[in-house]
């Protein structure tokens, strides 16, 4: 028991069998595991152990286990910034056009494709002592927001811009570069004027 709680300690509370196996856990000792509730199975081959995952933007690191291309988007990186007061209820993630990844059940991930140029801009890692996670910086959540307001709703699109607007860490030039590289620039600038 201590080997197994020893591998998931260096994972931050994430463990694949693999690694298990390489370490000498038997797939018994693991499925006793589950069953006692003491690891969860987050998906085909990735094991978690709450105790040792970081609690602060936990469902993040989990999500970015799971998606490892994954970069936090839409509502769920507003939410992360403060842009918006609703929690969503999925994690939304943006991953490049042709990649595949299972998803399991819990916890709920929904992936949105982006283009090259989208996916690459404006994405920071966020460390959470050995574990980290990809989100989109807020100018850029704002921007793919107005891009896809068909999935996020034109109310959440407006708290957020006037969220942002109002608050003191804005950086109107970035917002505006991010614009284009999302094809939004036009229906950006009509959106802050009419919240201005």
């Amino acid at each position: 028991m201590n080997k197994v709680r020893e591998i998931f300690e260096r994972g931050e509370g994430f463990a694949k069998a693999a690694e298990l196996f390489t370490n000498g856990v038997h797939m018994s000792q693991i499925t006793y595991l589950v069953e006692s509730g003491v690891i969860q199975r987050i998906k085909k081959g990735l094991y978690m152990w709450p105790e040792f995952t970081p609690e602060v933007d936990q469902q993040y690191v989990t999500a970015s286990k799971i998606v490892p291309k994954g970069i936090i988007c839409l509502k769920s990186a507003l939410s992360y910034h403060g842009l918006i007061l609703e929690t969503p209820w999925e994690i939304g993630m943006a991953v490049p056009r042709n990649y595949r990844v299972t998803l399991p059940i819990f916890p709920p991930i929904y992936m949105y494709t982006y283009n090259e140029a989208m996916y690459e801009a404006g994405a920071k890692t966020i460390k959470r002592n050995k574990s980290s996670f990809m989100v989109f910086e807020k100018e850029k959540s704002i921007c793919d927001a107005v891009k896809f307001e068909k999935y996020i709703g034109r109310d959440v699109i407006k708290e957020a811009i006037s969220t942002y607007l109002n608050g003191e860490n804005k950086d109107m030039t970035l917002l505006m570069e991010y614009s284009k590289v999302c094809g939004v620039e036009q229906k950006l600038e009509l959106m802050v004027s009419m919240l201005t």
